[in-house]
């Protein structure tokens, strides 16, 4: 129940979406290795396949679901805007609720926008920032090696792995150093 929890909060979801929370939270957990089943996935156990990562996707991000030619005229909006409940268990389809019609629908032809969320109050969607917490650098880097010590810093990390850009204090704090050398 906590990991429903948390998935509604950090997308401000309403109560009303706590079933489709706790159903991804365990569709999400049988995909997760565990001590119970010696480092496996239960699925895996289960199955005796691994389980793709790749259809993964941000409970409660805002998606958007692709209407079939069919389905609509030529001036018409080529998808509706939904946001992202879980995975279909009939097949290889997203559960979305549809914002304008209020209905959830299964689809597999969706885009989604993991860095937004539905503002409820204002019914408009909404750039959600990420949070990455301030390192506090050794004591050695704070003394004339900074910038070479930074340098190995950033060439340890994972080529993909997000870079936090320099706070305010930290461009305040190499400003004088760079005017002292210049003059």
């Amino acid at each position: 129940m906590e990991m429903a929890r948390s998935m509604l909060q950090e997308k401000h979801l309403p109560k009303a979406f706590w079933a489709e929370a706790v159903y991804t939270a365990v569709y999400l957990l049988n995909r997760c290795p565990t001590k119970a089943v010696q480092n496996m996935t239960p699925i895996e156990a289960w199955s005796g396949k691994k389980p793709s990562a790749k259809h993964l996707r941000v409970f409660g991000s805002i998606c958007y679901v692709h209407i079939p030619t069919e389905k609509r005229h030529k001036l018409e909006e080529k998808t509706e805007k939904g946001i992202f409940l879980g995975y279909s268990t009939q097949s290889k389809g997203y559960r979305i609720y549809n914002l304008e019609t209020k209905k959830l629908i299964i689809s597999r032809d969706v885009e989604f926008n993991e860095d937004a969320m539905w503002n409820w109050d204002e019914e408009k969607v909404e750039r959600q920032s990420v949070m990455i917490p301030k390192e506090t650098p050794p004591q050695q880097q704070q003394e004339e090696g900074t910038d070479q010590a930074e340098m190995e810093r950033r060439s340890q990390q994972a080529p993909g792995s997000p870079r936090r850009p320099p706070s305010s204090e930290e461009i305040e704090e190499e400003t004088p150093k760079k005017d002292k050398a210049s003059q």
